[in-house]
């Protein structure tokens, strides 16, 4: 990651619980893959339809943005919990940064340039195809 941090990044940091925290942050050069956990979502179907139309939603209050705002997301392809997840594709220019909490896995924060929403390509998920199949009408 780049040592450059853009204002955004830095600007909605939080640390709600006081934790020790490591953080590294910069901008994609390139798409990167992601694991996203759909752990918060009481239907994970509808979850990932929302993410295929609309992108990644970015918290910005709560537990859901503890750290600052933004969508986070664990490295691609690890099994982090036995959750509905989707791997995703972040386009070239999302800010990132990693996060290290001490007995933690790391994990990212993602944030936009500007809006409310990360467009990523959708390249898989541990949801049945007949229960996203059953909910592709929520996508319209």
């Amino acid at each position: 990651m780049a040592e450059y941090l853009p204002a955004r990044l830095v600007q909605t940091r939080r640390n709600m619980n006081n934790y020790e925290v490591v953080r590294l942050g910069g901008i994609l050069a390139a798409p990167t893959e992601f694991r996203q956990t759909l752990h918060s979502a009481s239907i994970p179907a509808i979850a990932y339809w929302g993410i295929q139309v609309h992108g990644l939603r970015i918290s910005t209050a709560g537990v859901s943005a503890q750290w600052g705002d933004g969508a986070y997301v664990w490295p691609a392809r690890i099994d982090i919990t036995s959750q509905p997840w989707v791997d995703i594709e972040a386009p070239t220019g999302t800010l990132i940064e990693e996060l290290r909490v001490k007995g933690q896995n790391p994990f990212y924060r993602l944030l936009p340039l500007v809006g409310d929403h990360i467009c990523v390509r959708m390249l898989g998920t541990n949801i049945p195809a007949e229960i996203l199949e059953q909910f592709r009408a929520f996508a319209q």
